[in-house]
């Protein structure tokens, strides 16, 4: 029933139900914009005794 309703919707709007590519694609540009700077975990693990050190001072 509830599929039926959502298909009546849809069809004067000419839209469909949201794929997984969809979804993938409409998270992955807000985290883009909100971070975009790459973050490389090696990089981060190699930080890390550092700033263990420098915290212990």
């Amino acid at each position: 029933m509830i599929e039926y309703h959502r298909a009546q919707i849809r069809r004067p709007f000419g839209t469909r139900p949201a794929s997984e590519d969809d979804e993938e694609r409409w998270a992955g540009r807000p985290a883009a914009e909100v971070c975009p700077v790459q973050i490389d975990s090696g990089r981060l693990a190699d930080a890390l005794p550092q700033r263990e050190d420098r915290a212990a001072q």
